[in-house]
């Protein structure tokens, strides 16, 4: 029998962050208006704090130990959302970017809908992916927090980069 699942609010340079973890796996992290009344901490939700905030001070962190249940969403969706895991921090691709890399080439707005549906938001980085023209079209968590997350991203392998030189 499955655990219950456990829910938890983290705060973040961008807003309230609610993970939902069950047996000591992430099943869902999303943007929320606010949060609301829970215990302490779960043990997920935890070390996810600990990532999350080298992530918003420029860690390209990619959150490998984590454990994370992909196991929600069509055969489809899991492998647009796997490919999304692939996009490097600070980088973006377009829709149909993603569309060819699952050899989809012309299913780029099923491609978007998929997206639209990521339940692991930051980790599953559907905010780098853009149209292609460059704008950058929806996001959950807002067109705001997108350009913020890219923005963030950008900088810090810029300025990676330059010490490195």
């Amino acid at each position: 029998m499955e655990g219950l699942a456990r829910h938890s609010f983290l705060s973040s340079p961008l807003g309230w962050l609610r993970t939902v973890e069950r047996d000591n796996t992430l099943v869902s992290l999303s943007f929320v208006d606010r949060p609301q009344p829970s215990l302490a901490l779960g043990k997920v939700a935890q070390q996810l704090a600990g990532l999350l905030a080298s992530y918003f001070d420029g860690d390209s962190s990619d959150f490998a130990t984590i454990t994370l249940s992909m196991t929600t969403g069509s055969v489809f969706q899991q492998q647009v959302w796997q490919t999304l895991r692939k996009i490097p921090y600070g980088q973006t691709v377009s829709y149909r970017q993603v569309a060819e890399a699952i050899d989809r080439p012309s299913a780029y707005r099923a491609v978007a809908r998929a997206i639209a549906d990521n339940p692991l938001i930051i980790i599953v980085p559907c905010h780098r992916v853009v149209y292609s023209d460059g704008k950058l079209g929806g996001y959950v968590g807002g067109i705001e927090r997108k350009q913020q997350l890219l923005r963030m991203e950008q900088l810090a392998t810029r300025n990676r980069e330059i010490n490195q030189v």
